[in-house]
């Protein structure tokens, strides 16, 4: 029984790897949130990946938000549509909600940006016919910091997660998981920044997924709006599929 056990273990862990895996929110200025005196604001994100294993998954997600000078809020909803081999399913996501703190160090003439944070995110999606989420509450703590130099031209991004899986309906519990980031770019044209780097997903039974990211993002001069395109290749994997993925924000500050 135990080896039986391990093996649906497995096997589900690796049927969502293949199904879910998520584009990260690894990001230009990844420790530093949208400025004040905006307290609220609106994003959508819409992104497409396709992997080896031939699966395409569009997904569209609506999130909002709200910050004061110490504290920033955060809920999500997606929309998906996934194809794989023969068949086809779309329907919400699961929906997600964080809360992150909002800390800046100085160092020399630069500065360290922090912002810790804890997210959960809840099975509301469709499990008809394709599920279309994890069927399970997952927690998550993790650090985003960035290191803006002093003109506030260059900047080195950094994240680190640890994703505490937890039990389906059928009690199968998936190994824990670490993402980790780091991108390094800066503006280059007022208003326009870029930036490339790495990204790893790790699963506590060893299965890991190593993608190179680059991502270019345009703000408004009044800061209030601002668009975002970002691809990723993979370039390394053990159990979870490679594949490529490409993605377009659009924000909104208020």
């Amino acid at each position: 029984m135990p080896k039986i056990k391990s093996l649906i273990l497995t096997s589900i862990s690796s049927l969502a790897s293949v199904l879910f895996a998520e584009a990260y929110a690894d990001d230009i200025l990844r420790g530093v949130p949208y400025p004040l005196p905006f307290k609220y604001q609106a994003e959508e994100r819409v992104v497409y990946s396709k992997n080896e294993k031939g699966v395409k998954t569009a997904t569209n997600t609506i999130s909002l938000k709200y910050r004061n000078e110490d504290i920033l809020f955060s809920v999500g909803m997606p929309y998906k549509y996934v194809e794989q081999q023969n068949s086809q399913a779309d329907g919400f996501g699961d929906a997600s909600a964080l809360v992150s703190l909002i800390r800046k160090i100085k160092i020399g003439k630069d500065n360290l940006h922090l912002m810790p944070y804890t997210a959960l995110t809840f099975p509301t999606a469709e499990t008809k016919g394709i599920a279309l989420g994890n069927e399970r509450i997952d927690e998550k703590l993790g650090i985003a910091a960035t290191y803006l130099t002093e003109d506030k031209r260059r900047e080195i991004d950094f994240v680190l997660e640890r994703i505490f899986t937890g039990e389906n309906r059928e009690n199968i519990n998936s190994p824990d998981e670490i993402y980790s980031g780091i991108l390094a770019g800066g503006e280059i044209l007022p208003g326009i920044r870029i930036a490339a780097g790495f990204t790893n997903l790790r699963k506590d039974n060893g299965d890991y997924l190593s993608n190179l990211r680059a991502v270019l993002r345009r703000t408004s001069k009044d800061k209030k709006y601002q668009l975002e395109f970002f691809v990723d290749k993979s370039i390394d994997n053990k159990g979870i599929p490679r594949g490529h993925t490409i993605g377009f924000f659009a924000r909104y500050n208020r």
